[in-house]
């Protein structure tokens, strides 16, 4: 081929280049059209039944958009506090600090003649908690260390929990956790309606039982109208013990061996938010919730005059109700314990029945100032009951809280509360948590004032 034909050859190819290429874009542009034609085709048939799906479809939309907001990184302050996440990480660190003044009084306390007054500041309680999920929304922990005036300022482990949600309405929670039987003592430190729990609560409920370490199986949801819980744990008052028996320093039992635990909750109207405290600062719509629980352990008592070493089984009741209202803010608490202890080989008798009864109330005057009164009564088991004790335990509890922010709206996170109480013949022990700081059969009265920030 000459250098004419060439130069021909090439002037054509370039003259045809733009053709050859429109037309191939043509076909390809034919070719998405058709495929276009075909989706909308699909598309149209599918158009009744999309129709009649769109709520599916919303629902299917909304938890993509939860899901891709739970995985967000961010940090930042909610209705629940500061909080860190990223991923399916979540933590939320939270500060629990009271401060406060206690003076008490017990008659014929020196020498069973004169009177004993203490009086003095002290940081009532110092608690530090992380909490959030771990890997996704099934996954969640709780971690607590508690400082109190009673610890000489050195942290205890308080709770470690690890809590797997299993289903929508099932959980399955891991570690040392509240022996969730009776509602006084399992409602945070930080939203008690009085500066403390009752003395029934720590004579016969929280102070013997508290935490426990073992496994449990959690039911129900924010819809449910029942909540539950049942657990098989290592004793009561395990907590931050080793797998071996023996409790010492527990005040519960001198071996404890293994034990198990349930609570039914049935609420009748409102929300469960509202089950969170004892007070009617937050209540927007009328509540009502029964409760009653149990706890069983079997070990080693060393109780009254039963003596160490002495074996049996021991069992808390407990049945509660918490009613409040929105229109007065009223919130009422009523509840009855007992605690029945079977022995084996007791050297005052085979068993010892300890009961106890409470009712308490508060009143929110104004947004910002709620009143309030406990009165709780113990009857203890004459055959146990050491002398110079009386068998029956009586308190009367009055007093009030500021909520600080405005209009009060700091709620449980700022407030200061002050109170006083009355026990007409003593304690069986000293409970200086609560400000009785001798036991004896004498009267006493205490009065607390505190200032409560929670970050």
């Amino acid at each position: 081929m000459g250098s004419r034909q060439r130069c021909r050859v090439a002037v054509a190819v370039v003259l045809l280049a733009p053709v050859l290429w429109a037309a191939a874009a043509g076909a390809d542009a034919h070719r998405e059209v058709e495929a276009l034609e075909a989706r909308v085709s699909a598309l149209e048939a599918l158009r009744p039944a999309a129709a009649q799906s769109s709520a599916v479809v919303e629902g299917s939309v909304a938890a993509v958009l939860a899901d891709a907001g739970g995985r967000a990184a961010g940090a930042g302050r909610d209705e629940e506090g500061f909080f860190v996440r990223a991923g399916g990480f979540s933590v939320r660190p939270e500060v629990l600090f009271i401060f406060g003044h206690v003076s008490g009084y017990a008659e014929d306390a020196k020498n069973g003649r004169s009177p004993d007054t203490q009086s003095g500041l002290e940081v009532r309680t110092l608690l530090l908690t992380l909490r959030g999920r771990a890997f996704d929304e099934t996954v969640e922990y709780h971690l607590a260390w508690r400082m109190e005036n009673t610890d000489a300022g050195r942290p205890a482990l308080r709770d470690a929990a690890l809590t797997w949600r299993v289903g929508e309405k099932v959980a399955l929670k891991l570690g040392q956790f509240d022996d969730r039987v009776y509602l006084e003592e399992t409602v945070d430190d930080g939203r008690q309606l009085l500066a403390d729990r009752s003395v029934m609560n720590e004579l016969l409920a929280g102070g013997r039982y508290d935490r426990v370490q073992g496994m449990a199986g959690v039911f129900g949801d924010a819809a449910s109208a029942f909540h539950g819980q049942v657990t098989l744990h290592d004793g009561g008052g395990s907590l931050n013990t080793t797998f071996a028996d023996g409790a010492a320093g527990t005040g519960f039992a001198v071996r404890e061996s293994f034990g198990a635990s349930g609570r039914v909750e049935w609420k009748a109207q409102g929300r469960w938010k509202d089950y969170a405290d004892l007070s009617a600062r937050e209540t927007t719509d009328d509540f009502l919730a029964i409760g009653v629980g149990t706890s069983w352990t079997q070990g080693v008592f060393a109780d009254g005059v039963a003596g160490a070493g002495t074996g049996g089984n021991r069992f808390l009741f407990a049945a509660d109700a918490l009613w409040k209202l929105s229109e007065p803010r009223v919130a009422v608490f009523a509840a009855y314990v007992a605690d029945y202890t079977n022995f084996r080989d007791g050297a005052a008798g085979d068993h010892r029945w300890n009961w106890g009864a409470l009712l308490q109330a508060g009143w929110m005057i104004t947004n910002q100032w709620e009143a309030f009164a406990r009165y709780d009564y113990v009857g203890l088991d004459r055959d146990f009951v050491r002398a110079g004790v009386r068998p029956q335990v009586h308190e009367v509890t009055v007093g009030a809280t500021y909520y600080l922010g405005k209009d009060g709206n700091a709620g449980h996170r700022a407030k200061v509360t002050l109170d006083a109480g009355y026990l007409p013949h003593g304690s069986p022990a000293a409970l200086p948590r609560l400000g009785v700081h001798t036991a004896g059969a004498g009267e006493q009265i205490y009065v607390r004032g505190q200032v409560q920030l929670a970050l």
